[in-house]
């Protein structure tokens, strides 16, 4: 099965989602930050991510448009539950920096569990980086280059 990063600064919610993931027979690490989740991301193998919107210490809209930046081509799904964030339109702009799916909390574990099986099932889309990285791989830097 897979190997899924979930980067939720609600502790309670990462527990559940990281136990029904577990029950399904993937192996799951959790990050309460954006930055844990881009270290985790920078030294870890994964297969997926999911990912938050509003964090401390970096928000899942950085830890997405990063996570493409570092060539992870993993599918990320982005979720929320924030009204603000809800009601202004920027779930629909998430698909433009790297999300693969979009969901709205709350999320009942059936509803994410499809969700992880499609997204592992499709991968991830292709993204401007990769396109960059094609047509210009000698010029980003080392670390940058593999993908």
């Amino acid at each position: 099965m897979a190997h899924i990063l979930v980067a939720d600064d609600d502790t309670a919610l990462a527990e559940i989602w990281k136990d029904a993931l577990e029950d399904g027979g993937h192996t799951v690490e959790t990050a309460g930050t954006g930055s844990q989740a881009l270290t985790l991301l920078r030294e870890g193998d994964f297969d997926l991510l999911i990912t938050d919107v509003n964090m401390p210490d970096g928000s899942g809209i950085y830890t997405t448009s990063e996570a493409r930046f570092l060539q992870k081509r993993i599918p990320i799904i982005v979720a929320s539950g924030n009204a603000g964030v809800i009601s202004s339109g920027m779930l629909v702009r998430l698909p433009k920096i790297g999300a693969d799916q979009v969901l709205i909390k709350p999320v009942d574990v059936d509803a994410l569990l499809k969700a992880v099986a499609d997204a592992l099932k499709n991968g991830p889309k292709l993204t401007i980086w990769d396109l960059v990285r094609a047509l210009f791989p000698r010029q980003l830097p080392k670390e940058q280059r593999n993908g």
